[in-house]
């Protein structure tokens, strides 16, 4: 049950953030995001949103393979798990690849980018690092950056 609720967890943290995209980001961009020539901004935010969406997803899918590792592959021991953060970080590296892939793809703006591209990084990286942080599997909890000093706190 308790990898049921975490699966969730995972999930409803990569909907939040989704739902943050189209209800937050989406009117702070529009606002201060002036379009390239030939685009309205409307297909602007259209694209800005639809990259943002896949960002989120990428990281949610990434989170719940952390996850699947934690319970499938990694083992549990008497030994360091000095091998496993590394696992983590490369996975929140590859959070970058989506990133810069959406910041690519995305017509630059004529005035007013450095409002709306962060927005992905945060989209890709504090997703991950939320559902990490907080649904990783009992015994890999503490591998997240942080995170022990995040659970001494909450607890």
């Amino acid at each position: 049950m308790k990898k049921f609720i975490s699966i969730l967890g995972i999930i409803s943290i990569t909907v939040l953030f989704a739902v943050a995209i189209v209800h937050g980001e989406i009117k702070i961009a529009v606002k201060k995001v002036i379009p390239p020539e030939g685009l309205t901004a409307e297909e602007w935010t259209d694209d800005f949103k639809n990259y943002a969406m896949i960002v989120s997803i990428v990281a949610g899918v990434t989170s719940l393979l952390w996850f699947f590792l934690g319970i499938l592959l990694f083992k549990v021991d008497s030994q360091p798990k000095a091998y496993i953060r590394p696992v983590w970080f490369l996975l929140l590296i590859l959070q970058c690849i989506p990133i810069v892939w959406a910041m690519i793809r995305t017509k630059f703006p004529s005035a007013g980018w450095e409002y709306a591209y962060p927005f992905y990084v945060l989209n890709g990286i504090l997703c991950y690092y939320f559902a990490t942080g907080l649904y990783s599997p009992v015994s890999f909890k503490y591998i997240p950056l942080l995170a022990r000093q995040a659970w001494r706190r909450i607890w």
